[in-house]
């Protein structure tokens, strides 16, 4: 009987950790998604991202934060850039629950690539360069997804190498 308790605890405490784990959560325990949450918290999307969702977000790292061309980033996170800072964030969010497995499956059946609508409303065009999918953005910038499929009660963060810049 004592098993069976400790067991159901443990089953308890698993549901409720992962209750909690949603985008948002994901991201501030993340230490390489500091940036990231910075940039989120200035443009007031945070909240958004603690939402039941579905949603997969396309989560640009530090590095890729860094890589920016200098001053970017700080023009960006100004109040006047206010509304390009949320369009930027919001070009790294897709409606639904998208795994690499499914991305790759888009790319299949696209004949070699796949157009993914964001919730900006603009698209990002997904191919294979060997086993790694590469995301393209309208400025014809690409980022590779670095780290795959982190799964949150919301969905999908997958991790990407550069910052995708919506025209």
């Amino acid at each position: 009987m004592k098993k069976l308790i400790l067991s159901l605890t443990a089953l308890v405490v698993f549901t409720v950790s992962y209750a909690q784990n949603t985008a948002a959560d994901v991201i501030i325990k993340t230490k390489h998604l500091s940036t990231l949450e910075a940039a989120l918290t200035s443009a007031d999307l945070m909240s958004t991202l603690q939402g039941a969702g579905p949603f997969t977000v396309f989560a640009p790292t530090n590095t890729a934060f860094e890589k920016l061309a200098p001053g970017v980033l700080g023009n960006l996170l100004t109040p006047a850039s206010h509304a390009q800072l949320v369009s930027v964030l919001k070009y790294h969010v897709m409606a639904g629950k998208w795994t690499t497995r499914s991305i790759v499956k888009a790319i299949e059946i696209g004949g070699g690539k796949a157009e993914l609508t964001t919730i900006e409303g603009k698209i990002i065009t997904a191919t294979m360069v060997g086993k790694i999918i590469k995301l393209t953005d309208t400025a014809g910038n690409s980022a590779m997804i670095s780290k795959r499929n982190k799964k949150t009660s919301s969905g999908f963060i997958q991790f990407i190498d550069t910052v995708l810049m919506p025209n």
